[in-house]
């Protein structure tokens, strides 16, 4: 038996795994949105499937490009304006 992590995800787990709506998957999957959100694979006429290493992709891009909008707007900002976070212990 093979006990290797799927390679690709179904459209509900995929919503459920990126935090949204089936509808908002599908809304992005047709480029409303978010026009590089990657593309389903269509199995048979009715299974479609999202690479998870693609995902995994575009939220890293979309992590790499809010840091660097993160960092543009705090320099526009005075320090104050960011507060240290506090550590729980």
């Amino acid at each position: 038996m093979d006990h290797r992590s799927p390679q690709v995800i179904r459209p509900a787990e995929a919503a459920v795994w990126l935090g949204i709506s089936q509808a908002t998957l599908w809304r992005w999957a047709r480029g409303h949105g978010h026009s590089d959100f990657p593309r389903p694979l269509r199995l048979s006429p009715g299974v479609t499937v999202w690479r998870i290493a693609d995902l995994e992709a575009w939220l890293e891009r979309r992590a790499e490009t809010a840091d660097r909008d993160l960092g543009s707007r705090r320099r526009n900002y005075p320090d104050s304006a960011f507060p240290e976070e506090e550590v729980c212990r």
